[in-house]
């Protein structure tokens, strides 16, 4: 009973190390893995230059706002368009 007892306890705590491992490398390489989008926003701001200030303020850079979120009041849907979508899935 004693084996299993160990076995166990040596299992979590090998699944604790490898999951350990798996976040310490994303954390330490997450910052290389995200492309730098600042290049990006070089062309817009010289060419809009105050109308892309004030959307930069009112969009997010990453993660949406969903509080914002609105649902159109009409969906309209153009076969074109979705038979195009089907195929190019």
């Amino acid at each position: 009973m004693t084996d299993i007892a160990t076995t166990s306890r040596d299992l979590d705590a090998l699944q604790l190390r490898r999951k350990t491992t798996i976040w310490t490398v994303v954390g330490a390489l997450g910052p290389l893995l995200v492309p730098d989008h600042r290049h990006e926003e070089i062309a817009p701001r010289a060419i809009f230059e105050a109308e892309y200030g004030a959307h930069r303020k009112r969009v997010p850079r990453f993660l949406p706002r969903l509080s914002q979120w609105q649902d159109a009041p009409i969906l309209m849907i153009d076969p074109k368009h979705y038979r195009q979508t089907a195929l190019d899935a």
